[in-house]
C-alpha cells in the first residue's frame, strides 16, 4: 500500500468516525447513552442522519476535504490538514446529489470540490440554501451556484457568484477557469407562428445560444481574462491549452479556440455557423477533436461532421475535416440515413492517425412538415385560432409492450436515455482518406482497446431475452480490427468479462472456474489461473 493510499484510507475511517455521532447529538444524546437505552430508531433519527459525500485528497496527500449531507437540508463541507487534524467548516447548502465521481482534467476528484495539482488550492461549489432554494422556486427564479477557492498557505478564502462549473488548469496548477451562467430573461417569448421560406418550406426556430463568460482567474495574482460565448472548455491534463466552442447568438462568431497558457496567444481552430460539441483532447494533449452540426432543411436534425486538430506541441496545429454529408463530395461509404453523433465525443488514436466516432439515425423530413407560404394579398393563418378546441376529448397515452420484445418494458422505460443517445461507433483513417463502420445492427457494443489497434464487441442477441429474466447475462465477444474493420469471434457465451489490458493486446475473461487472458492477435487464449492453488469461485453460495 502505497503512502497516498494509507493517508486516504486513515482519512475516511476518520470522517466516518467523526460522522457516526451525528444522530445521537441531534438529540441530544451520546452514543453510550444510546446503547445503553436501547431506543428505537425514529423518524426524527432517520432525518438527523448526515451522509459523507465527495470525499477527495490533495495531490501530496496532506489534506482531505468531504461534504456531510443530510437527507434533507443544508450541508457542510469539511477541510481537514492530515498532519495536524485541523479542520475548517463551510456552509455548501443544499445538496444538489450524492457527489463523488471519476477524476477530471484539471483536478482531482468530484467536480463540486477540487484541489489543484500543486495542493496549494482548494475549491468547491456553494449552492443555494434549503429555504433560499424553496423561494426562489416558488418565485420561479433560477436556482445558481457560486464558487469558493481557499488559498491553502494563508487560509484565505475567496467567492465568486453565478459560477455553474470549475477547473483548475491541470498539472500546470496556475489558473482556474470559472464558468458562469448566461443572461437571465426578463420578459417571456411571445408564441408566433414560424415564418416561412420563398420556397414555401417552414423555416425552423434558431437555436437559442447556450454560451456564457468564461473567467480565467490566475492565482498567484488574482488577475482575470474574460471570453464570452463559451459553451464549453477542456484543459490538457498538463494545463498548457485551454479549449472551448463558442456558441452565440445568430452564431455569430461560433468555432472552436485554443489559448496557449504559456503565451497566451489564442488560437481560432474552426469556424462556421455551426453548433459544436463534444470537445475531447488526448490523455498527452498533442490532439483535440469535435462535432460540428449544421441545419439541412431536408432532415429534422443537424447533420454532423468531425473537427479534429493536432500538431499543438509545435504552436502551429493543423485542421483536419471529415465531413461525410458535403456537398458534391458525399462519402459513398457512409451509411445512408445516418449522420455523426453529437452524443460520443471523436477521439485520436494514440498515435493521431485515425478519428474514432460514433454515427446515429437522422430522421428525414415528412412532408407535411413543409406548408406553402401564403400568396400576395392572402392573410397568414392565426396561431391562436390553431389551437385544439377546449371541448376536443384527450386522446388516451398508452404504453405497449409486446411479449416477444427482447427487454420488459419497464426496463424499456429505464434505458429510454441510453437508447435515445446510442450511436455505432467508426474509425476515420486520416492519410487512407478512409471510413470504417465498426459497430451495426449485428454488433452493436463495440469499444476500442487502449492503443487502439483492436476493438472488442460484444453480442448479446441470443440470450438477451431469457438473461433479462434470470439475471444470467451471456454475450458473445469478437475482436474488431480497427484497420481493417475485420472482425473475429473469440468467445462463444461468456458470462463475465473484465476488458482489455492497459496495452490492448489481450482481454480478461472468466469462464468455468478459471481467468483467461485471450490475445488479440493470434487469437489464442491462456489460463492464467490453472497452477494457482486457489479457486477463484463462492464455495459457500
Amino acid at each position: 500500500m502505497t503512502n497516498k493510499n494509507r493517508v486516504v484510507l486513515i482519512a475516511l475511517l476518520l470522517a466516518l468516525s467523526s460522522a457516526s455521532s451525528f444522530p445521537f447529538e441531534a438529540s441530544g444524546q451520546t452514543a453510550q447513552q444510546a446503547t445503553a437505552s436501547q431506543r428505537p430508531i425514529e423518524l426524527a433519527d432517520s432525518l438527523a442522519w448526515k451522509r459523507i459525500a465527495s470525499p477527495t485528497v490533495s495531490h501530496d496527500g496532506q489534506w482531505f476535504a468531504h461534504k456531510l449531507t443530510p437527507n434533507e437540508g443544508d450541508s457542510e463541507l469539511v477541510l481537514r490538514r492530515i498532519s495536524d487534524g485541523k479542520e475548517w467548516r463551510f456552509a455548501v447548502g443544499e445538496a444538489q446529489g450524492f457527489g463523488g465521481g471519476p477524476a477530471i482534467f484539471g483536478g482531482g476528484g468530484s467536480p463540486e470540490i477540487a484541489f489543484s495539482d500543486d495542493s496549494k488550492w482548494f475549491a468547491f461549489t456553494i449552492s443555494p440554501t434549503f429555504k433560499e432554494g424553496k423561494r426562489l422556486k416558488k418565485e420561479r427564479k433560477p436556482l445558481q451556484n457560486k464558487v469558493a477557492i481557499v488559498n491553502l498557505a494563508t487560509e484565505k478564502k475567496i467567492e465568486f457568484e453565478k459560477v455553474k462549473r470549475f477547473s483548475f488548469s491541470g498539472e500546470n496548477a496556475s489558473w482556474i477557469v470559472l464558468h458562469k451562467y448566461g443572461a437571465e430573461s426578463t420578459t417571456p417569448a411571445t408564441p408566433a407562428a414560424p415564418p416561412a421560406s420563398a420556397s414555401g418550406a417552414s423555416t425552423p426556430a434558431p437555436d437559442k445560444a447556450i454560451g456564457s463568460d468564461l473567467i480565467l482567474h490566475e492565482l498567484s495574482t488574482g488577475n482575470e481574462l474574460n471570453v464570452g460565448n463559451v459553451a464549453d472548455y477542456a484543459f490538457t491534463k498538463r494545463g498548457d491549452w485551454l479549449a472551448w466552442t463558442i456558441d452565440a447568438n445568430e452564431k455569430s462568431g461560433n468555432g472552436v479556440q485554443a489559448r496557449n497558457m504559456a503565451s497566451g496567444a489564442v488560437l481560432p481552430l474552426d469556424s462556421d455557423k455551426a453548433l459544436y460539441k463534444g470537445l475531447n483532447w488526448t490523455e498527452k494533449g498533442d490532439g483535440l477533436a469535435a462535432v460540428k452540426g449544421v441545419e439541412d432543411k431536408g432532415y429534422e436534425d443537424k447533420l454532423y461532421s468531425v473537427v479534429a486538430v493536432s500538431g499543438f506541441a509545435s504552436g502551429a496545429p493543423t485542421k483536419v475535416s471529415y465531413d461525410p454529408h458535403r456537398a458534391g463530395s458525399e462519402d459513398k461509404s457512409f451509411p445512408a440515413g445516418l449522420t455523426v453523433s453529437p452524443n460520443r465525443p471523436p477521439t485520436w488514436t494514440e498515435d493521431l492517425s485515425a478519428v474514432l466516432f460514433g454515427v446515429h439515425e437522422v430522421k428525414k423530413k415528412k412532408p407535411g412538415a413543409q406548408r406553402e407560404a401564403p400568396k400576395d394579398g392572402e392573410a397568414r393563418p392565426d396561431v391562436a385560432s390553431m389551437k385544439k378546441p377546449e371541448d376536443e376529448p384527450e386522446k388516451p397515452d398508452l404504453v405497449l409492450w409486446h411479449w416477444q420484445d427482447k427487454r420488459l418494458q419497464s426496463q424499456q422505460q429505464v434505458e429510454e436515455s441510453r437508447d435515445k443517445n446510442f450511436s455505432y461507433l467508426c474509425i476515420y483513417h486520416i492519410a487512407d482518406k478512409k471510413f470504417i463502420r465498426l459497430a451495426d445492427d449485428d454488433l452493436r457494443n463495440v469499444n476500442a482497446a487502449p492503443k487502439q489497434k483492436f476493438a472488442i464487441g460484444y453480442d448479446n442477441r441470443d440470450y438477451e431475452p431469457l438473461g433479462n429474466l434470470d439475471g444470467r447475462r451471456y454475450q458473445d465477444i469478437y475482436v474488431v480490427d480497427l484497420k481493417t474493420g475485420t472482425r473475429k469471434p473469440a468467445v462463444k457465451k461468456n458470462r463475465w468479462s473484465f476488458g482489455p489490458s492497459p496495452d490492448g493486446t489481450h482481454f480478461l475473461y472468466y469462464d468455468n472456474g478459471h481467468f483467461f487472458a485471450y490475445e488479440m492477435a493470434s487469437g489464442k487464449s491462456y489460463n492464467v489461473t490453472e497452477k494457482v492453488p486457489s479457486v477463484f469461485w463462492d464455495q459457500e453460495d
